[in-house]
């Protein structure tokens, strides 16, 4: 019997509809209800699950981790875990990184109940980690796999000189040499290096299988020089010779939208999405494509599409509109047009530049404002995210939690950002219970402040606040450091006074302290960091050291460092 609903649907029924138009292989109406449902009730587990488990089948891994990030923290029920740790593991293999996805493996309970139902379908084996070795000589496929590995590795940490040096290792005839000669290239492009690309890509022409790579790096190349005419002359080469296939449009296709070749956009676009269905980029250049040759309904069309799957993960709302303004050509952008991201910067630099109170009626009944304001935390640049968190410190509302709740479980955080987060809720409420993803791990804070650090000097609450994030940041335990740091606090600053919050220690003499690195030096070997070691790492004079040191602490904590 067919199912009965009312028209005023439920999140569950919701996300009856959205399975069952997946099983018709209806993704759009499938992703339709998904959302709906989400509107329900942004915290529906089960269909923030299905979401992620979606957008990383579309290859859009980032928006897949940026939905379970946000969701880890409202799991109440432990046993969900388990697959959004599978998730993440599987979509930072995919995106090469490997020791994130080994860490959210050893975080699955292989005995739970859901590992054990998967089990049975899907015939899992734990396999033990083991050392592995391989003959250095001969050197076969293993090893040039290896090294082109460790080669790309490198260069995602920036290091391009050590990259290169490995890469001089694969001479002709040697395995993995087309792709070692790209990742060469790309060397040669992250340092700005384009004689190098030219002269080196015509020499790997002569040799190399896969030439279609090659040849785009040289016409990048021959653009960022300003030589147009060479560039588009060398891109009609490579139309007219090279058979393009769809694996080749991973590098061909960005050229295209790069030298505005709108047709050619359009036909790859569609070769691509052929194979890589409702891809995130190649959608948005395909709407634009359109717009461009003048089939602006087939555009507007498109662009529908985008905002059905990916909602505000990418702004095809603003161009759903702004098509509709009869513009002559748009730009290709995965993000806004440049003319109204200058528009809202100016925007939220006259809200920064705003006085106090200004800024916070602003806040609370000016909409445009409030939407550009999570504009900008959604688009992560770090100088206006934090100087927005500052503007926002100087009159906290409690719903500015989940501005800051977003931000803080982005891959976009930055230590900065969280210095300054943290200084707000120690002046509003020092009960730090809060959830963060740090380098891809997710971390949770449970430290109970007492109430009258509101009342330290603000640069010694600055670098208690710098102090706490470094804790953050770089301990395993934080939880417990933190616990530690709070006892140290009680104990050495016993805050009797409720106009001063000092103790032992005088507010002036406390006022007068204004190296931030060194109080920070001082918290941290205060709680047990091996003198030396924070003396190195934050370049430290020993000598104001040690009076910082008395002044916060007094004599006794002095001597016993």
């Amino acid at each position: 019997m067919a199912k009965i609903y009312s028209i005023d649907l439920t999140e569950d029924e919701c996300l009856d509809f959205a399975y069952d138009a997946a099983s018709d292989n209806d993704l759009k109406k499938s992703l339709f209800y998904v959302h709906k449902a989400l509107e329900l009730n942004p915290d529906n587990i089960e269909a923030n699950f299905y979401l992620a488990s979606i957008y990383s089948d579309l290859s859009a891994f980032a928006f897949s981790n940026d939905v379970i990030f946000k969701t880890l923290p409202k799991i109440k029920d432990k046993s969900e875990l388990d697959r959004f740790y599978i998730l993440l593991g599987a979509n930072f293999s995919t995106l090469g990184d490997f020791d994130l996805a080994t860490h959210y493996a050893t975080k699955i309970d292989f005995d739970s109940e859901f590992m054990a139902e998967l089990g049975e379908a899907f015939d899992i084996e734990v396999v033990e980690n083991k050392p592995r070795f391989y003959l250095a000589y001969p050197k076969g496929e293993e090893y040039y796999a290896e090294r082109l590995e460790r080669a790309k590795d490198l260069l995602n940490e920036k290091e391009v000189g050590q990259a290169l040096e490995i890469l001089e290792e694969f001479k002709d005839g040697t395995p993995y040499k087309d792709k070692a000669d790209h990742l060469k290239l790309l060397c040669f492009m992250l340092r700005d290096d384009f004689d190098s690309i030219i002269y080196y890509g015509n020499e790997m022409l002569k040799t190399s299988k896969n030439k279609i790579p090659i040849k785009c790096m040289l016409i990048t190349a021959l653009m960022f020089e300003s030589k147009t005419k060479e560039a588009n002359e060398k891109l009609d080469e490579l139309l007219g010779e090279e058979n393009i296939g769809v694996d080749d449009l991973g590098v061909v296709l960005p050229l295209m939208v790069n030298m505005k070749r709108h047709d050619k956009v359009v036909e790859y676009c569609l070769k691509f999405n052929g194979k890589h269905q409702y891809h995130p980029s190649t959608l948005m250049w395909l709407s634009q494509g359109y717009y461009n040759l003048g089939q602006k309904e087939k555009a507007l069309e498109v662009m529908k599409e985008v905002y059905e799957i990916y909602r505000d993960y990418l702004p095809a709302r603003y161009y759903i509109n702004y098509y509709k303004t009869g513009i002559s050509e748009v730009e290709y952008s995965l993000g806004l047009p440049l003319m109204e991201y200058f528009n809202r910067q100016s925007q939220i630099k006259n809200f920064l530049l705003s006085k106090t109170e200004e800024a916070k009626k602003a806040y609370l009944y000016d909409k445009e404002i409030n939407d550009i304001i999570r504009w900008s935390f959604k688009e992560g640049n770090v100088t206006i995210v934090l100087a927005l968190i500052i503007k926002l410190g100087e009159f906290y509302q409690k719903d500015m939690d989940e501005l800051f709740y977003d931000i803080m479980h982005s891959d976009k955080i930055v230590f900065q950002e969280v210095v300054e987060i943290v200084r707000i809720y120690l002046l509003n409420k020092p009960e730090l219970t809060f959830s963060l993803c740090v380098n891809g791990r997710l971390k949770e804070i449970y430290a109970a402040f007492p109430n009258e650090v509101k009342y330290l000097p603000s640069n010694v609450l600055s670098a208690l606040a710098n102090t706490i994030a470094e804790i953050i940041f770089e301990f395993d335990e934080s939880n417990e450091m933190l616990e530690k740091l709070i006892k140290l606090l009680n104990a050495y600053l016993k805050f009797e006074d409720s106009k001063t919050g000092i103790g032992l220690a005088s507010y002036d003499k406390l006022k007068k302290m204004k190296s931030l690195k060194t109080m920070v030096g001082v918290f941290l070997v205060a709680l047990g960091e091996e003198k030396n070691e924070i003396f190195e790492r934050l370049d430290l004079n020993k000598v104001s050291f040690s009076k910082y040191m008395k002044t916060i602490f007094g004599d006794k904590k002095n001597d016993k460092q």
